[in-house]
């Protein structure tokens, strides 16, 4: 027995191309809720909405900020999507954080998605033409494919926005009851609800959850059981892999939760580690190797948090390569195996590469 079709689907694009509006005209949500996002005209927080897709798919919606200086916002989003939305101006194409957005896509094994050829009323066709072809090419460089399908579209006049809402409803995929497992919830915000309690939200990587479960807060450590959950405004019993939700929590207090915790189920078996040993790839386009001890940002989840490279067997990692590594860590975070995560270079910050975590808990490896 199957479930009904669903998506998270992560909308990425370089700053001021018309994501959110397009998100707005899509679902009737702003996903732009601060006031500094309002003011600015455009987004710094990660923005949620929901689409009842033609096909009767439910496809929700992460709004990634475009701007360079919100990268680790955008990486905790794009961290838990499956596929993605990537946002081209019609007039100006891919841009710098067009590619980073990307990349970061790439690094993170999001491999499906669609192109949004923004402002069309803007623009002239061979200007629609172009932008549409650089998203292609940026696509086929990273080894996205360039099969992904691409739809013109304007947030103003509306053209385009139906077909958009039917190739997004077409990346969804059944749920299946059995799916799942032990709960992984790296949380994106903590907060206080009179009448709730302690309020965690975040997209649930792995696993199911149900009121009533008990978790634990990691790397805290700390014990705390699900006294609701809710999706979108919706009150469930029960909720699978892929989906944002909003957890309320019984047993701790707002200041034992914060933005860069995870929620995890006590049979996981996560314990908090400053070592990870892992498989780490360089960008072909990196400014330069990564050498023995270089230190890093490492966003893994919904944290950051400083590392040093050590590789295994070998003084650097040059552009274009991939190796074993272990990743010493400033401070311990709690993850499974198989998670993917991205590294950056501290000063001046650039994406740098990424990877996957092989053991989550590994003693310290002679590095020969």
């Amino acid at each position: 027995m199957t479930g009904r079709r669903h998506a998270l689907i992560g909308v990425l694009g370089h700053v001021d191309h018309g994501k959110t509006a397009l998100v707005r005209a899509l679902t009737g949500t702003d996903t732009d809720r601060l006031p500094e996002e309002k003011a600015r005209g455009i987004s710094i927080a990660l923005g949620f909405a929901r689409l009842e897709a033609p096909c009767g798919a439910e496809v929700e919606l992460v709004d990634a900020p475009g701007h360079e200086r919100f990268v680790r916002a955008m990486v905790a989003g794009a961290t838990a999507v499956d596929s993605a939305l990537l946002v081209v101006d019609a007039r100006e194409g891919a841009r710098a954080q067009t590619a980073e957005h990307a990349e970061v896509a790439a690094l993170l094994g999001v491999c499906r998605g669609v192109v949004a050829v923004a402002r069309r009323d803007l623009a002239d066709a061979e200007q629609a033409l172009a932008a549409a072809e650089g998203a292609r090419a940026l696509l086929a460089r990273l080894g996205l494919g360039a099969d992904w399908p691409v739809v013109e579209t304007s947030a103003a006049t509306g053209e385009g926005v139906a077909e958009l809402a039917a190739a997004l409803g077409g990346l969804a995929r059944e749920e299946t009851p059995g799916e799942g497992g032990e709960a992984w919830l790296p949380l994106d915000r903590a907060f206080a609800l009179a009448g709730a309690g302690v309020v965690a939200t975040g997209a649930l990587r792995r696993g199911r959850l149900s009121v009533g479960d008990s978790v634990e807060v990691l790397p805290r450590g700390l014990r705390a059981s699900v006294r609701g959950i809710h999706s979108h405004g919706r009150a469930l019993e029960r909720v699978g892999p892929g989906r944002r939700v909003a957890v309320a929590l019984r047993g701790v207090e707002r200041r034992d939760v914060a933005p860069g915790d995870a929620l995890a189920a006590p049979g996981l078996g996560l314990a908090a580690s400053a070592l990870l040993d892992a498989r780490v790839a360089v960008l072909a386009s990196a400014p330069r190797a990564l050498a023995r001890g270089e230190p890093l940002r490492l966003l893994i989840g919904t944290r950051e948090v400083g590392a040093r490279l050590r590789p295994l067997g070998r003084d650097r990692v040059e552009p274009g390569e991939e190796a074993v590594a272990q990743l010493a860590l400033d401070a311990p975070v709690a993850v499974p195996a198989r998670e993917r995560f991205v590294l950056r270079l501290p000063s001046p910050p650039a994406r740098e590469g990424g990877g996957e975590v092989l053991d989550p808990s590994p003693l310290r490896r002679r590095l020969r």
